[in-house]
């Protein structure tokens, strides 16, 4: 078992100076800082926070501390964008009644301090994680995770090619069937807003759906009419004007987020135009913020309380030995009808 003493042999300073590199305290240079990260990754190192109460935890099976944490990929305030506040809140909510405790909620930049990834992201103190939000951007920081906690599921989002278990929601189905849906009403003439244009994976699976449903039906598509939004409200208005500036405007909008479409209705309603009369839309997720939007919205529904807890009843029989085996998860969708749409 590698110690501070370890620690402090390899880079040549006193236990007390390693000590304080760990705990982020003053009086140590840069360069010593540094270096000690450096050895500790090297070696392996985790501290023992918490080792005279764990020890007495000490089972025969794998779960030691009844904790998970939550590691959050977003580029996004995980608690401000409705739909993943939702996850955060069923998190907390789920655990509760299992006889969990969610250890810890932390976005990757918080991570970014050394000394927190360290304390915090080991298997002294979690029994396992939840990684959100994930793709093959990743991959880096998923193994060094791994390395720390081992047992983890990824939750709306996965890379083909990690091997993980992974449960989320079927986006291509959302991107298809919010398209399909226009179709029927007679629309031919389609724009999508999307998240990102230029992110992998689970970013590409709701505009990959949005583009079978126009193949399907020979509509030709237009380029001109796919946007990002950035899943915020200003990006979901900067997108919808750069639909609506055009010579050739779209007759209806499939918004990949409904927070996205908070964005888009107020852009539409900036120009004059009213929905559906001028704009038929179709949003996604079924968000807490569908009541924020008038007409109501029509929309896709994502069951976010199913969704978590299928990941950490999931995580939990990985921690336990119940399964062995990394499986594919996916939860279907299902179209809401409300007001935003009508039939041309």
């Amino acid at each position: 078992m590698i110690t501070v003493d370890d620690i402090a042999k390899k880079v040549g300073k006193s236990m007390m100076t390693v000590s304080r590199v760990i705990n982020n305290q003053s009086g140590v240079s840069d360069k010593t800082r540094r270096d000690t990260w450096e050895i500790i990754d090297r070696m392996g190192y985790v501290p023992n926070l918490e080792g005279a109460r764990l020890a007495s935890l000490k089972k025969p099976f794998a779960r030691k501390t009844g904790n998970i944490g939550t590691i959050t990929f977003s580029v996004y305030n995980k608690y401000s964008e409705p739909f993943f506040a939702e996850i955060f809140n069923n998190i907390d909510k789920i655990t509760m009644k299992m006889g969990l405790h969610h250890y810890f909620s932390y976005t990757m930049s918080d991570l970014e301090d050394k000394s927190l990834f360290l304390k915090k992201v080991n298997r002294n103190c979690v029994d396992g994680c939840l990684l959100v939000a994930v793709n093959s951007q990743h991959r880096a920081q998923v193994k060094k995770i791994i390395e720390k906690v081992k047992h983890v599921v990824l939750l709306e989002d996965d890379y083909e090619e990690s091997g993980l278990s992974c449960v989320l929601a079927d986006q291509f189905k959302s991107g298809y069937m919010a398209t399909s849906h226009l179709i029927k009403l007679g629309h031919r003439k389609i724009a999508c807003i999307v998240g990102f244009l230029s992110r992998p994976e689970y970013h590409q699976r709701k505009l990959k759906g949005y583009k079978e449903a126009l193949l399907e039906n020979n509509i030709e598509q237009n380029g001109n009419w796919v946007k990002e939004g950035f899943y915020t409200v200003e990006g979901g208005i900067d997108a919808a004007k750069a639909l609506l500036e055009q010579k050739q405007r779209p007759t209806a909008i499939f918004v990949a987020s409904d927070y996205m479409a908070v964005g888009v209705y107020k852009a539409i309603q900036q120009y004059g135009l009213k929905i559906p009369d001028d704009i038929s839309i179709v949003g996604c997720d079924n968000s807490c913020v569908v009541s924020m939007l008038h007409p109501d919205i029509t929309t896709i529904n994502i069951d976010k309380y199913e969704l978590t807890r299928i990941a950490i009843q999931t995580l939990m029989d990985k921690i336990d030995g119940k399964t062995k085996k990394d499986m594919k998860i996916v939860l279907p969708v299902e179209l809401i009808e409300r007001n935003s749409c009508r039939k041309i």
